[in-house]
């Protein structure tokens, strides 16, 4: 039997932080086979002086240990966190910015062989997951097999977009594999020479569980997560507007004054923020999932994990086309506009809003969970 060798994961999310995120979603699921290293994205001094992530601060400072098991039943999976590092996002000298990067990539090389050390590893597979900043260190560590995990457009992610798109370039030029979570993704990166693998988000299926009858008729829509300039606030006012028997339950955190604007409206239940094993209980009376994304550079690139979560309620789907949505074209019927909207609502209203259809939706969500993508990621990365 071939050996299961440890991965080490060069992250861009932290392992626990807010919301949910597919590389630690990733990492728990194969982390129950073979052990894995998870290495949260590093705070730097600006975060500290401004009081920012205090519950990693202990460990970043060292007063604390670093390498740390987040899971008692997982004992494969680990997390590393890193020393706080010097800010170099919003520099604009590029000499100045190199002399940086470069720093902070050894100190954080320095830690990961210090880490390794501890564990006893010493063949090992890395996989880098949307960390461009940090692929000096990446591709000088020795390991059997370099991937780069793909999930989001680095050039719509303004945060990193003045250095990312370059380093990511560079980046996917030289590893051994390419991972993408979106069709629009693996158009991205075909031109490289890299061999490309589909991953898609999945959910957990535990979590999303219809527990009551469908509420027919109902005309009760859901939407989680965040409530940033992804959405249509148009769209959703229009549709308040347009169905005055229409609520809103919406679950996730308030990101812009449109949607301070939004849950203000007497039709629309604001849950706030609450972990997804909780999500699903609070979604039980609802019969419409929503996705309103704009349509833009950044949305075109996103597998909106959500669609499985609002399938495995067996919610009926009412998405704009944002992006390729050609796998789920069994499931929805993506719109473009209000008037497409509405026309869509009705006819979910009358056609999809039934146990049997309801039934037949969770059925198709139960094949796609994170264990099962993880799975495919596993053999991916063990081939």
């Amino acid at each position: 039997m071939k050996p299961l060798y440890p991965i080490v994961i060069f992250a861009n999310p932290v392992f626990e932080g807010e919301g949910l995120a597919s590389t630690v979603e990733l990492a728990k699921e194969i982390s129950k086979h073979q052990e894995v290293l998870f290495i949260n994205f590093p705070m730097t001094y600006t975060q500290l002086l401004k009081g920012e992530g205090t519950s990693r601060m202990k460990r970043a400072l060292g007063w604390k240990r670093r390498l740390y098991r987040p899971i008692e039943q997982i004992e494969k999976l680990w997390v590393l966190e890193m020393p706080y590092m010097l800010p170099s996002n919003k520099l604009r000298s590029e000499r100045w910015y190199s002399k940086i990067l470069s720093r902070n990539n050894r100190t954080y090389r320095f830690h990961v062989l210090n880490a390794l050390k501890k564990l006893n590893w010493s063949s090992t597979i890395a996989m880098n997951a949307f960390n461009p900043l940090y692929q000096e260190a990446f591709l000088s560590f020795s390991a059997l097999k370099h991937v780069y995990y793909c999930y989001d457009n680095m050039e719509a992610a303004n945060w990193m977009a003045n250095h990312g798109v370059s380093l990511e370039q560079e980046l996917a030029s030289q590893v051994d594999e390419i991972y993408v979570s979106s069709k629009a993704l693996w158009s991205k990166f075909s031109g490289y020479s890299t061999p490309i693998t589909w991953i898609p988000n999945g959910m957990d299926p535990a979590n999303f569980k219809r527990k009551t009858e469908f509420p027919e008729q109902a005309m009760h829509a859901a939407y989680i997560g965040a409530l940033d300039n992804r959405l249509d606030y148009q769209l959703l006012h229009g549709l308040l507007m347009a169905f005055r028997n229409i609520q809103f339950t919406i679950v996730g955190p308030l990101k812009c004054s449109q949607a301070e604007a939004l849950v203000r409206h007497e039709r629309v239940h604001y849950q706030g923020i609450h972990p997804s094993h909780k999500v699903g209980e609070m979604l039980q009376h609802c019969d419409i999932g929503l996705i309103p994304f704009v349509k833009n550079e950044f949305t075109k690139y996103i597998y909106p994990l959500k669609i499985n979560e609002y399938l495995s309620l067996g919610l009926a789907v009412l998405t704009t086309d944002f992006a390729d949505l050609s796998f789920f074209e069994d499931w929805v019927r993506p719109i473009s506009n209000l008037e497409e909207a509405k026309v869509e609502l009705v006819r979910l209203q009358t056609e999809e809003s039934n146990m049997e259809s309801a039934n037949e939706r969770i059925a198709f969500a139960q094949t796609q969970s994170w264990e099962a993508r993880a799975q495919k990621m596993r053999t991916q990365l063990n081939g």
